[in-house]
Formats: C-alpha cells, sequence, structure tokens
C-alpha cells in the first residue's frame, strides 16, 4: 500500500495538533502520511477512526475504519466547536463532496474546522461496499452481479450492520476520538436523516445542527412519489393541462414520444416557460427522438456506494413497504402513467430496488420513526422546488423539532447549502444559534427567500 499509516498518534502530538480542542481523543487516530485527495493542504488532518462493526452483535468483534478529513481553521483566531458534515445517499463520500457541496461554506466559515466523514462503506472507509469487480463481468445480468457481490462481501463484513443507527453511533465516536469538547452539525439530504437519528440518540457536547433539504424520519419511500407530485403541483399548476395533454398523447400514441421524456423534462428543466417549451416540442413531434436523459457521469464507486445504499435502504424501508397501499394512495389528479412512472421508475425505482432488495437479503431494521424532538438549536433549510425531499418534509420536521427556525428559499432546489445563498445562511447561524437568522438581510439571498409555508 503506498500509503504508510502512522498507527497510534500520541494524545500529546494529538493535543498540539488541536491546540483549540479542551478534551483529550478517547482512542488513537490512524493519520494518514499521503492524504486521500490532493484538494488536501499540508495543514490538514487525514486518516482513519477504528469503531465496532456491529455494536448490537457481541460476538462480532471485528472493528472498521472511518476515512476523516479535517480541513483545519485558518482564521486568527478559530472557533473551538468544528463543522461536521454529514453527506446524502445514503452512500455518498463526505470527502469527495468538499469541491461540490462544501465549497461556498468552507469558504464561508475560515474559523472553524471543517470535518468531513466517509460514513461506514463508502468513500475512503474500510470496508468500502464496492460491487465494481462484479460489474467488469458484461457477460451476467446487473441482478446476478449484485448477487456474486453480496456473496463476496458476505465474507469480509456483516452487512446488516450497515444502516442508519450504526452510521450515527460511528459519527459521535470519531468526534470523540478527535477530541473536540464541542461540535456543530450539517446534514444534507440522507444526512439529514442521520442527524436526526443522532439527536434520538443524545449526542453529547453537540451545540447545533443545520438540517438541509430534510430527508424526514416520519416519512418512508412510499411518501417520496406523493412528495414528487405534490411539487409538481405547486411548481407547475399552470402547465398541469399541458402535462396531462401530452401524457395522455403518449397513452393513446398520438404522441410520438415516451412517458419518460415528460419525466426528464419536469426533473430537468430550469424553469415553468422551457418545460412549457419542451413538452409543445415533444406533442408536436412528427418521428420518434431519440431520448435525452439529463444525467451527469455516474459517480465512481468511491464517490458513491451502491451497495451502502442498498443496505441501508432495504433494511429501513423495503423490507417493511407496503407497495399496494401506497400506490393507492397517489395523486389521481395527474395522469396515470406518469404517476405509475413517478412510483414504479423515475427517480426511486420502486421495482429494480424491490427486487435488489431480495438478492441483497439483509433482512429488516428499526430506525428512527415519527419526529424527533430536541432543545438543540437547529436550522432547518427547505427549497419550494426540491423534488427529492419535498419541502413539506422540512416544513414538518422544523414545527416539531422543538428549537428550530425554518428558511424556506425557491429556485435553489436540493441542498441549498451548496449555493452562496445557503452557505450564507448557515455562517450566520453557527456565529449566533439562539438568534433568528435574518434571511432577508443575507445579501447572496437577494430574491431567493419566501415565506414559510403555513
Amino acid at each position: 500500500m503506498k500509503t504508510q499509516l502512522m498507527i497510534g498518534v500520541s494524545a500529546m502530538a494529538l493535543g498540539a495538533f488541536f491546540a483549540h480542542s479542551q478534551a483529550q481523543p478517547a482512542a488513537p487516530f490512524e493519520q494518514l502520511e499521503k492524504c486521500f485527495y490532493s484538494y488536501a493542504k499540508s495543514t490538514d488532518l487525514c486518516g482513519f477512526v477504528r469503531v465496532p462493526e456491529n455494536r448490537q452483535d457481541p460476538n462480532n468483534q471485528r472493528q472498521i475504519k472511518i476515512a476523516v478529513i479535517v480541513r483545519k481553521a485558518t482564521a486568527p483566531n478559530p472557533k473551538p466547536d468544528p463543522i461536521v458534515f454529514l453527506e446524502g445517499g445514503p452512500g455518498g463520500s463526505g470527502t469527495a463532496a468538499f469541491g461540490d457541496k462544501l465549497r461556498f461554506l468552507a469558504q464561508r466559515t475560515p474559523d472553524r474546522d471543517l470535518v468531513m466523514v466517509d460514513q461506514r462503506g463508502t468513500g475512503y472507509s474500510e470496508p468500502l461496499l464496492d460491487c465494481s469487480v462484479e460489474g467488469q463481468n458484461s457477460r451476467i445480468s446487473e441482478y446476478t452481479q449484485l448477487a456474486l457481490c453480496r456473496q463476496r462481501l458476505a465474507t469480509i463484513t456483516d452487512l446488516k450492520a450497515y444502516n442508519t443507527d450504526q452510521n450515527a453511533r460511528d459519527i459521535q465516536d470519531v468526534v470523540k476520538i478527535l477530541g473536540y469538547s464541542s461540535w456543530n452539525m450539517v446534514g444534507a439530504s440522507y444526512g439529514t436523516r442521520l442527524a436526526l437519528t443522532i439527536l434520538e440518540q443524545k449526542p453529547e457536547n453537540l451545540r447545533s445542527v443545520v438540517l438541509d433539504s430534510v430527508f424526514a424520519t416520519h416519512i418512508n419511500v412510499i411518501d417520496q412519489a406523493n412528495g414528487i407530485l405534490g411539487v409538481w403541483n405547486r411548481t407547475y399548476a399552470k402547465q398541469k393541462a399541458l402535462i396531462n395533454n401530452v401524457a395522455a398523447g403518449i397513452e393513446r400514441g398520438t404522441v410520438r414520444a415516451k412517458i419518460e421524456d415528460v419525466w426528464w423534462a419536469l426533473v430537468s428543466t430550469p424553469d415553468e416557460k422551457a418545460v412549457e417549451r419542451r413538452l409543445n416540442e415533444l406533442r408536436n413531434l412528427q418521428a420518434p427522438e431519440r431520448q435525452i436523459q439529463f444525467l451527469s457521469t455516474p459517480p465512481s464507486s468511491r464517490q458513491f456506494s451502491y451497495p451502502m445504499a442498498l443496505s441501508t435502504i432495504c433494511q429501513e424501508e423495503f423490507a417493511n413497504a407496503d407497495f399496494t397501499r401506497g400506490a393507492a394512495t397517489l395523486d389521481s389528479s395527474w395522469s396515470k402513467s406518469l404517476v405509475d412512472y413517478v412510483f414504479k421508475t423515475g427517480f426511486l425505482q420502486f421495482q429494480e430496488r424491490l427486487l435488489a432488495c431480495q438478492i441483497w437479503n439483509v433482512g429488516s431494521t428499526q430506525r428512527v420513526t415519527g419526529f424527533v424532538k430536541s432543545n438543540i438549536p437547529t436550522l432547518v433549510l427547505g427549497d419550494t422546488n426540491d423534488i427529492n425531499t419535498p419541502l413539506e418534509w422540512s416544513t414538518a420536521t422544523a414545527r416539531e423539532l422543538g428549537n428550530a427556525q425554518l428558511i424556506t428559499t425557491k429556485k435553489q432546489g436540493h441542498v441549498t447549502s451548496k449555493f452562496p445563498c445557503g452557505a450564507a445562511l448557515v455562517q450566520g447561524f453557527f456565529d449566533n444559534p439562539s438568534q433568528a437568522v435574518a434571511a432577508n438581510a443575507v445579501p447572496e439571498c437577494k430574491g431567493s427567500i419566501v415565506p414559510n409555508p403555513k
């Protein structure tokens, strides 16, 4: 292995590195001589924290490694409480998020350490749950590849231990081992469900929390289909008749497009006028056109672990999901073919994941359900146009937390804090969590703040 580990860094060395931390590390930190990423500075701390693989199984004595990068504060008088970032997914890499979700936040908060964590099974954490080896065999189906991958990974790790509860306890262990006496937490997308689980576990010394684009604990995966339709009801109210008209034409065969063309127009077009133009193009097609899917380059296994996503989602969502009941509750004011596409395929890929979960075979596990209550100051960010985690989930979560303030933006999309406006709101909140953030006074948010839903 090219990187050399310095195992068992002394408490004295860590104490010097974390000069502004008051508590001593709870266990050795394995520091890397060469960091995972080229973006790391010489002053950054890169390495591993060891945690139990399965805290619920007394017969399992294995430990796994959680990869961590700490971007050290650069301000002359750094604050003692870092920002711990929790990436979404599940399956996303926290250390890979620096150039995307964390760029503006890091610029706005030079007075605090920024702790980026690869949650268990992801990024550079060990073991990485990865099926790329099996994926190289194009002669077998993707489901056969998945079955072979599960068989291989099961020989080295307990796949049932990869879930939100264990993940949440890992994060708290990381903070303790790094020696911080107080800390702040930012969760994005699935990272908000992870953050809410940490709140439910009554963490030590947690100063404040930001929940950005809430994947709420009180909802389940079936609710997401209706959530998407709800966002469309709000965002495309004036275009709804046109949308249904095009979808109905596709059903009858008079429109030569496919229903997924309508889907992609709605999820990837920047504004209502652009949607109208695209739908009219589809309605007036004289011949089938090549479908263009507005997708970015697929992430690498280091950026996103599909097996980790499966282990979490299959145990916590699909194991007990009632899809018949779920389908019956969907909004019938939309074209049936479009609703079916949203529910069965689309962004959520219910049908594919249901079969994948049967192959992955990790059973079910308990997760936090219902609303979480907490007195820790919390900033909740939601956006009117977020179809991944609809605004209603952020609103309901903020109302029930007990000590939360909600800020609603428009047309920022999913994960507000990756943009200048959201990053400025987070920075203002961390400066004084007990005080309401004057969002309308933030220059970066001009024209983007709207009243909270009633």
